[in-house]
């Protein structure tokens, strides 16, 4: 057994296209390839972190890239719109996007933006297609030279940090 979520991910991305094609010529074939699916999304899930993400071994913070594999993976299981899970992998990557809109993969996995911003490029229109809409707080910092006005909508919250930068946050509901 294996603690890596990106190696449990490919297993199941593999997986999952194998019953794909299985399920037009051998049903039988097809169902226990969907045991073993059922069996890794089971540890994919259970190796969650607590802020929804994954990181790439059990117990790593959690990664932007290892999170949209994952994600990817576990929609070969069709996953309901109301999945706690997955909704709470979209709303921690959205809070990870940095302001150039890149990811990076935070457990050093790439070091590039790149790799990691297209793989959440690829799950964040699925998996939100799937589930119609979700919960998100949007924050924006701007520096001290900087005095926007007129929000719309009006935050929820604004503060300032301690570099004098003014943080504003949002909580939007069904996005």
């Amino acid at each position: 057994a294996t603690n890596d979520n990106m190696h449990l991910a490919q297993q199941l991305w593999g997986l999952g296209e194998a019953a794909r094609h299985y399920e037009a010529s051998n049903l039988a074939r097809a169902a226990n390839i969907k045991t073993a699916m059922a069996t890794i999304a089971t540890r994919l899930r259970a190796n969650q972190n607590a802020d929804g993400g994954w990181g790439r071994y059990t117990g790593y913070g959690s990664d932007a890239l290892v999170t949209a594999q994952v994600g990817l993976a576990i929609d070969y299981t069709n996953p309901s719109a109301g999945d706690p899970a997955i909704r709470k992998a979209v709303a921690w990557l959205l809070t990870q996007q940095q302001g150039d809109g890149s990811w990076t993969s935070s457990n050093g996995i790439m070091s590039t933006h790149e790799s990691t911003t297209t793989m959440v490029a690829i799950w964040l229109p699925t998996i939100l297609d799937r589930l119609g809409s979700i919960d998100a707080t949007v924050s924006a910092t701007f520096p001290p030279d900087v005095q926007p006005s007129d929000f719309v909508p009006v935050p929820d919250q604004s503060t300032t940090d301690a570099a004098g930068n003014l943080v504003v946050s949002w909580a939007l509901t069904g996005v």
